[in-house]
């Protein structure tokens, strides 16, 4: 469980502040696809493929096209304060839902983590956070505690 903590933990530091830079979609993506490479195999002690981490993007890609559109355009503008609060905030609750969903099914022993059952788990997963995340203050952010019970509670 440490090591799950810790993964998803640190990416999600990782997208909170990557989001923030200029270029932000890049180092976004990249922090999700090392995290979902990380569950993966620790689940299964086997490589999660490229053509994996496409199918996963595709699939839910269509729930969060406004977000990661809305990241896009924010990493080319200049820091602006209320759209960078916005985009950390749309980085944060997808990469949280990504990753808890995915957790969630691989936890389950399910075989197939890219189809129709991780999408729906990530739309109910998504809501989830997106509630649990909007109730935050700006310094229960700052918490590591905050954090830890939070994917505690999504994830058991």
């Amino acid at each position: 469980m440490c090591r799950i903590y810790k993964i998803i933990s640190a990416s999600l530091v990782t997208v909170a502040i990557g989001a923030l830079l200029p270029g932000a979609a890049v180092t976004v993506a990249v922090a999700q696809v090392s995290a979902l490479y990380s569950l993966y195999y620790l689940y299964t002690g086997k490589m999660l493929t490229k053509a994996a981490i496409a199918s996963i993007f595709l699939a839910i890609s269509s729930q969060a096209v406004g977000s990661e559109l809305f990241l896009m355009i924010k990493s080319i503008l200049p820091p602006t304060g209320v759209a960078d609060f916005m985009a950390v905030y749309a980085a944060v609750v997808f990469t949280f839902a990504l990753l808890a969903s995915f957790t969630k099914l691989l936890a389950r022993g399910a075989a197939n983590v890219t189809g129709g059952e991780l999408l729906e788990e990530f739309k109910s997963m998504r809501g989830n956070v997106k509630h649990m995340i909007s109730g935050a203050s700006a310094s229960d952010w700052r918490k590591h505690d905050f954090w830890s019970k939070l994917i505690r509670t999504v994830l058991f």
